[in-house]
Formats: C-alpha cells, structure tokens, sequence
C-alpha cells in the first residue's frame, strides 16, 4: 500500500511543477511604466557662499526635470523659483540670498507619461560677501574706503573695534562706494556691511601706520645708522623705495614695518643675531639678497649666543639669497634660542642654492613654536624644513610651488624633517611639483619625510592636496591618505609668472592654500 501511495504523491508533486510552469509570466524585457521615474542621487552643495548646486542621476529617455526651490525646510509651503532644466545643463546653479535656510526638489518630466515623484533636498547657504577688493590708496591712517556693486541693497556699515557705524546714503548706494572716517592708524578692523539686519558682506582691513612715536625711514636716509642709534624697541616705518643694508647685526628689540602694503620697500640685506633679544619683527616689507656679487647666503642667522623670545615675519616678500630663510646651525651649548617663530601672509621665493640650502634650517638650541600660515614658497631650497630640536611646528593654509629642487646630494632630507620630539602640523596646504624629476637618489629629493627616523614628532594632517609632485610619496609615507591629501589639479593661473591663484572649484570650497590665491 505504502507503494501505491509514493508513486501517486510523485506523479501529483510532477503535475503541479507542470501546473505552475504553464503560469509564469513572459520574461520582462523593459519596463513599461504610466509615469517617469524619480530622479535619484540629489545632492545641493554650497558653492562660492550663496550659490546652490544641484545635481542628480539623470536618466535615458526624460525630457526636462522641473527645480522648485523654497525659503524653509523641505515644507515647499511658498515656492520661490520653479526652473526647466535640462540633463546636459547639470550641475544646475542657483545664487539666492545668504544665511538662509532652502530646499529644492526635483521632478523629471518625460512626453507621453506622466511626471515622477518629487525628490527634494535642503540646505543652509553661507554668509554673502558683496565686498569688492580694495584698491591701492583706499586704506588710510585715519580713514577706508569701501566697495561693493553699485546700487546694491544696504543700509549700514559696521567696524570694530569701536563699533563704529557708519549710514549709507542714496548716493554711496548708487555708485557703491563709502569713505569712513575718524579711525585709528595701525588698527586691525572688520568691517560688516548690512542691509537692515541681515549681513551682505564682511572684510578686514588693517589702517596705515600712524607715525605717533614711530621712527620714519626714507630711501635718502642711511638706515644702517638709523637702527644703529635707535633706543630698544623702537619702531620704524619704511617707506616706498630700495634700501642697501647689507649683512646687518640686530643687537636690541625692533620693529620694521613698510608704510604701504601694496608698495613695500625694498630692502637689499641680511639680518644677524648672537645675543638676547626680546622681539623683532617685520611687517610689509621686500627683502632681497642680490644686491652684492655674490648674493647674501641666508636670509636671517642666528649665531651662538642668540636668544630670540618672539621672531615675527608678516606680510613680507624675501628673495634671491643663497641658501636658507632661517638658519640656526650652530650645535654648541650657546646655539640659538627661539620662543617663538611666527611666518604669516609672507611669499618666499627664488632661493636656489648651489649646494646645501634648507629652508627653516634648526639644527641645534631651542624653538618652542614655528608657525608658518598663510603663506607662499616658491622655487626655492634643497630641502624645506630641517628642525633637529623639540618643537610645536604647525604649518597650515599655504602654497608651496617647486620646493626642495635645489640639489639633490645625500643630505638632502626632503620637505619635512622632525626628528627629535614635540608636534608637528600640516593642515589646508597645497603642494604642487615639488622634489625634482631627475632626483637620483630616490629617498632623497622631494620626499614628504624620508623615514620614521625624521618624523619623530607626533604629526597631524588635515585638509591637504598634492599634485605632480616628483618622489613626494616614495619615504616614511606611500599613500595621500596617509597625510590627508586629495590630488587634484589647482589650475594655477600663471604658476610661472608668480600667479598661484587656484582654478579648482574643489579646492576653493575646502580652503586649500594659501588665502590669497583663492580670490
């Protein structure tokens, strides 16, 4: 009996796979649908602070995509703009106002069916910035002038310190420019400009220098016998010309600064030092060594015995030395001393040695801080920085350009050396050919850190970018990922011609390099 039952369970088990096989659907081949498909991948990116960038997966076969956008958070109560865009005009852009909450939703639109869901989106845009850049003689002492597209709609500017406000009227309106008065010289000021209570722009500004107690120096002057009879700390105020002052040894505290930013003096010389200074700084000024055959070796020396508490270098153009920027080689109980360093909104360039030449060269005594921002190097050094003592060394928003291409000998130990403790930074800077393509000892020539030996500090990267740069990956690091950089391309301007500003949307958006070439 158990028999029959089997073969009657199969044969029914066989008919019923029969049964539902004479059931199946044809295979589908397209898919045939009433209505467009939603667009999907809809990203907004914020682009130059109050520009929306839309993109998405555009599909085959869709005629147009419809973008709605609205003042509040995917609401879309009160549309505000509705756009017909086509495929080929993504990414799709939209300037609005700034500090402002938006969404956007897309739509796509095909003939003969009807249209998809939409798919929306939403973002804040940035603060706007409607400021136009100043020119040269706008910032005075006492006073600045200030631009913005004419017939804009402000009311107000605001500076501060002070708080001082300054009203608009209808004619600075129309032609967009505004003088304010009764500020005070060698000031740092921000400035806000309005429109009611919403912010249309914001810009600072340092006003010139007023004289007060500050010593004036002019190109007929002899400058080596002023800073020679001068009191400590004395501040002097440089203005527009070419100075000869040779190899010069600072003895006392002091400050030299160039009464015009976009008009520096010139300054043909070298800076010496091997005893105890509380402060020197330089701000706006050129300095050059080609004035003497042969040119001056380094920039700034410190000899044994020196004891620098705070060394300042802003604003300044150095060229056309020898060797270093920086040099502290000494290695004797009296080697140089350092507080702090601080290189800030300077351009070096130009400094091709024959043989030797590290940029920031510190191989003895001590640095507690070395702070290079904001900053440009260019064409310049065999090696970059050489710091063979503990040090908090952090460099961050700068450029560098055809760095470390001087020769390639074996002590040569590429862009970065900390090999003896405290911190090391890299941050929001920009590397683009460095090392030298024929370099003939690869562990050498433009390498980021030869080995774990020359980074002994603990280091930190953030936000950088690399691009055809010889033999920069070839030591310590292998990957970009390992010092935190992308490699695209900057589409510099006129890299040749002194012009670093950068092309790459990209590298816009992430503040990558220096400031001033993001323009």
């Amino acid at each position: 009996m158990k028999k029959y039952t089997l073969i009657f369970l199969i044969g029914l088990t066989a008919w019923g796979f029969v049964s539902c096989e004479d059931k199946i659907d044809p295979l589908i081949t397209e898919l045939d649908l009433n209505r467009a498909l939603t667009p999907t991948q809809l990203v907004a990116r914020i682009r130059d602070l109050t520009t929306i960038e839309l993109t998405w997966s555009v599909r085959q076969g869709i005629d147009h995509y419809v973008v709605e956008f609205s003042e509040d958070s995917l609401q879309f109560n009160t549309i505000i703009a509705t756009e017909t865009v086509a495929a080929a005009a993504l990414p799709y852009r939209k300037t609005l106002a700034g500090e402002t909450r938006y969404s956007a939703r897309v739509k796509a639109v095909k003939e003969g069916t009807g249209n998809s869901n939409w798919t929306a989106v939403t973002i804040m845009t940035a603060q706007e910035n409607i400021f136009l850049a100043t020119l040269d003689g706008d910032i005075g002492a006492t006073q600045a002038t200030l631009r913005w597209p004419a017939g804009s709609e402000v009311t107000h500017l605001v500076l501060m310190p002070g708080n001082v406000q300054h009203t608009i009227t209808s004619e600075e309106k129309a032609i967009g420019i505004a003088t304010v008065t009764g500020l005070t010289g060698s000031t740092a000021y921000s400035v806000t400009l309005r429109n009611g209570t919403k912010s249309r722009g914001t810009k600072s500004f340092t006003t010139l220098i007023d004289l007060g107690g500050a010593l004036a120096i002019y190109p007929e002057d002899d400058i080596r016998a002023m800073l020679d009879a001068a009191e400590p700390g004395t501040s002097f105020v440089v203005f527009p010309g070419q100075y000869s002052l040779g190899a010069y040894t600072i003895t006392k505290a002091v400050k030299l600064s160039g009464y015009l930013p976009y008009n520096k003096p010139v300054i043909f010389g070298q800076f010496i030092t091997s005893t105890a200074i509380p402060s020197i700084e330089f701000k706006d000024i050129y300095f050059k060594g080609n004035a003497a055959d042969p040119a001056l070796s380094q920039f700034f020396v410190a000899q044994a015995g020196s004891d620098i508490t705070a060394l300042k270098f802003i604003d300044c153009e150095v060229s056309n030395y020898q060797n270093s920027l920086i040099s502290s080689t000494n290695t004797t109980a009296t080697a140089g001393k350092f507080g702090s360093i601080l290189i800030s909104g300077c351009y070096v360039h130009d400094i091709l040695p024959a043989t030797g030449g590290d940029g920031l060269d510190f191989r003895g005594g001590t640095v507690g801080s070395l702070t290079v921002e904001n900053s440009t190097f260019a064409n310049a050094f065999r090696s970059f920085l050489r710091m063979q003592v503990t040090c908090t060394t952090a460099f961050r928003s700068s450029t560098f350009y055809k760095i470390c291409i001087g020769t390639n000998d074996s002590n040569n130990t590429g862009l970065f050396r900390a090999n003896v403790g405290g911190t090391f930074e890299a941050s929001g800077c920009l590397f683009v050919e460095t090392g030298r393509e024929d370099a003939g000892t690869p562990a050498n020539g433009g390498v980021w850190t030869r080995n774990a030996t020359n980074m002994a500090a603990t280091p930190t990267y953030a936000n950088n970018n690399i691009f055809s740069c010889y033999n920069l990956l070839s030591g310590l690091y292998t990957t970009p990922a390992q010092i935190s950089a992308t490699q695209l391309d900057p589409g510099f301007v006129n890299a040749a011609g002194g012009n670093f500003t950068i092309t790459n949307q990209t590298l816009k958006d992430n503040a990558v390099g220096d400031p001033r070439w993001r323009q």
